[in-house]
Protein backbone atom coordinates (compact mmCIF):
# COMPACT_ATOMS: atom_id res chain seq x y z
CA UNK A 1 0.00 0.00 0.00
CA UNK A 2 2.86 2.40 0.93
CA UNK A 3 4.65 1.91 -2.34
CA UNK A 4 1.46 2.54 -4.34
CA UNK A 5 0.87 5.67 -2.53
CA UNK A 6 4.38 6.67 -3.23
CA UNK A 7 4.17 5.91 -7.03
CA UNK A 8 0.74 7.62 -6.60
CA UNK A 9 2.45 10.53 -5.74
CA UNK A 10 5.74 10.53 -7.44
CA UNK A 11 3.28 10.75 -10.83
CA UNK A 12 1.41 13.75 -9.76
CA UNK A 13 4.21 15.48 -9.00
CA UNK A 14 5.80 14.88 -12.44
CA UNK A 15 2.55 15.79 -14.47
CA UNK A 16 2.02 18.95 -12.38
CA UNK A 17 6.01 19.31 -13.07
CA UNK A 18 4.98 18.93 -16.57
CA UNK A 19 2.49 21.12 -16.66
CA UNK A 20 4.45 24.10 -15.00
CA UNK A 21 1.91 25.86 -13.72
CA UNK A 22 1.10 26.39 -10.15
CA UNK A 23 -1.63 24.18 -8.44
CA UNK A 24 -4.44 25.04 -6.03
CA UNK A 25 -3.44 22.47 -3.58
CA UNK A 26 -6.91 22.12 -1.97
CA UNK A 27 -8.10 21.29 -5.25
CA UNK A 28 -6.06 19.77 -7.04
CA UNK A 29 -6.33 22.05 -10.19
CA UNK A 30 -3.95 24.52 -12.23
CA UNK A 31 -4.05 28.41 -10.91
CA UNK A 32 -5.42 30.52 -13.38
CA UNK A 33 -2.55 31.50 -15.80
CA UNK A 34 -3.92 35.11 -16.57
CA UNK A 35 -6.03 37.29 -14.56
CA UNK A 36 -7.43 41.09 -16.46
CA UNK A 37 -9.92 43.33 -16.54
CA UNK A 38 -12.28 44.39 -18.74
CA UNK A 39 -11.70 47.61 -20.09
CA UNK A 40 -13.65 47.69 -23.16
CA UNK A 41 -17.59 45.75 -24.48
CA UNK A 42 -18.61 45.96 -28.20
CA UNK A 43 -21.06 43.34 -29.08
CA UNK A 44 -19.51 40.16 -29.01
CA UNK A 45 -16.09 41.48 -28.39
CA UNK A 46 -14.33 42.45 -25.31
CA UNK A 47 -10.77 43.94 -24.50
CA UNK A 48 -9.00 43.10 -21.41
CA UNK A 49 -6.38 44.84 -19.51
CA UNK A 50 -3.72 42.45 -18.43
CA UNK A 51 -3.25 42.40 -14.57
CA UNK A 52 -0.84 38.97 -14.48
CA UNK A 53 0.26 36.79 -16.57
CA UNK A 54 2.11 33.88 -15.29
CA UNK A 55 2.56 31.89 -18.72
CA UNK A 56 6.53 32.31 -18.76
CA UNK A 57 6.29 34.54 -22.38
CA UNK A 58 3.99 37.68 -23.43
CA UNK A 59 0.86 37.14 -23.76
CA UNK A 60 0.69 38.04 -27.62
CA UNK A 61 3.04 34.86 -28.10
CA UNK A 62 0.57 32.91 -25.92
CA UNK A 63 -2.64 34.34 -28.04
CA UNK A 64 -0.58 33.38 -31.66
CA UNK A 65 0.22 30.13 -30.20
CA UNK A 66 -3.28 28.66 -29.11
CA UNK A 67 -6.13 31.26 -28.35
CA UNK A 68 -6.69 30.49 -24.46
CA UNK A 69 -10.47 30.38 -22.87
CA UNK A 70 -11.16 33.44 -19.98
CA UNK A 71 -13.56 33.32 -17.62
CA UNK A 72 -15.36 36.91 -17.36
CA UNK A 73 -17.00 37.18 -13.56
CA UNK A 74 -17.97 39.77 -11.10
CA UNK A 75 -18.97 39.84 -7.42
CA UNK A 76 -22.30 37.69 -8.36
CA UNK A 77 -20.38 35.02 -10.36
CA UNK A 78 -19.32 34.02 -13.68
CA UNK A 79 -20.81 35.88 -16.63
CA UNK A 80 -19.56 34.57 -19.75
CA UNK A 81 -16.70 32.85 -21.13
CA UNK A 82 -14.44 34.24 -24.01
CA UNK A 83 -11.38 33.74 -25.97
CA UNK A 84 -8.30 35.61 -26.58
CA UNK A 85 -8.08 36.13 -30.22
CA UNK A 86 -4.86 39.04 -30.32
CA UNK A 87 -3.27 41.05 -28.43
CA UNK A 88 -4.20 45.05 -29.56
CA UNK A 89 -0.71 46.77 -30.09
CA UNK A 90 -1.85 50.03 -29.89
CA UNK A 91 -3.38 49.52 -26.08
CA UNK A 92 -1.53 46.46 -25.28
CA UNK A 93 -5.29 45.21 -24.34
CA UNK A 94 -6.16 41.39 -25.01
CA UNK A 95 -9.32 41.44 -27.73
CA UNK A 96 -11.37 38.70 -27.19
CA UNK A 97 -14.42 37.20 -28.77
CA UNK A 98 -17.52 36.23 -26.40
CA UNK A 99 -18.36 32.54 -26.66
CA UNK A 100 -20.96 31.40 -24.23
CA UNK A 101 -23.29 34.25 -21.94
CA UNK A 102 -25.22 33.24 -18.56
CA UNK A 103 -28.42 33.96 -19.34
CA UNK A 104 -29.06 37.66 -19.60
CA UNK A 105 -26.18 38.90 -18.08
CA UNK A 106 -24.23 41.68 -19.35
CA UNK A 107 -20.77 42.33 -19.71
CA UNK A 108 -18.92 45.23 -18.21
CA UNK A 109 -15.98 47.53 -17.70
CA UNK A 110 -14.70 46.56 -14.84
CA UNK A 111 -15.67 43.02 -14.56
CA UNK A 112 -12.95 40.26 -13.78
CA UNK A 113 -11.33 38.31 -16.28
CA UNK A 114 -9.64 34.92 -15.80
CA UNK A 115 -7.94 32.21 -17.78
CA UNK A 116 -6.00 28.98 -18.06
Amino acid sequence: MLQRDLQHARSTHSLIEKMRAPVDTTWGIPAPRFAGVVTSVNGYSCTLEVRENRFGKGVAAVVAEAPFRVAIYDDSGFKAEAIAVFLDPETGGVVCRLMFTKGEADIAKGDLASGL
